[in-house]
């Protein structure tokens, strides 16, 4: 079992547990095209599962797995290929509608595993009673440092059903990934 397959079964053990500080819970299905800004390499489909918890008013902790393959360009160029992602990150809501989050991130590759921790700052924006909206910079350091942009917008259907777009960019691993999901709540 890989790595970030046992960080999955930890977390999912971990929320499973009832307690009295857990506010709610969101999971996700997202069909991901990662797109290596490097033209040679064609864009790669495939899933991603997410989960967040809230823990408190101003908490949350979130995990993003992801089994799309694709070939990075960057540093790594021609050398690897990503075969699944991990994110796992605390965020704690600022005043207002900005936010902070660390992550620890985890990138299975044919090459081995690249691994490390992560800071990011983030504004969150309810345009409408249905309608919101992301975006985030960060910083991750995955054997190489990198930069992360993040953007989505997130429409809500019901109390318990949202769709997503988002789009993730990472400067040094050189790609860009395009996702659509379905978020339900309980």
């Amino acid at each position: 079992m890989k790595k970030s397959s046992y960080l999955l079964l930890s977390v999912a053990l971990l929320i499973a547990q009832p307690s009295e500080l857990v506010k709610a819970s969101e999971i996700g299905l997202w069909y991901t095209g990662a797109n290596p800004d490097y033209k040679p390499f064609s864009t790669d489909y495939g899933f991603g599962l997410t989960w967040e918890q809230s823990l408190t008013d101003t908490s949350s902790l979130s995990l993003l797995y992801n089994e799309t393959d694709f070939n990075p360009s960057g540093p790594v160029v021609g050398r690897l290929i990503v075969k699944s992602w991990t994110e796992l990150a605390y965020r704690h809501q600022l005043d207002g509608d900005f936010y902070i989050a660390g992550s620890y991130t985890s990138a299975d590759t044919t090459g081995g595993t690249y691994d490390g921790l992560g800071i990011h700052v983030g504004h969150s924006i309810q345009w409408t009673k249905h309608l919101s909206s992301k975006i985030q910079v960060g910083h991750i350091d995955t054997k190489f440092s990198d930069y992360q942009l993040e953007g989505s917008l997130t429409y809500q259907l019901s109390d318990d059903i949202k769709v997503a777009l988002k789009l993730r960019d990472f400067h040094e691993w050189d790609y860009t990934a395009y996702e659509a999901g379905f978020l339900y709540s309980f």
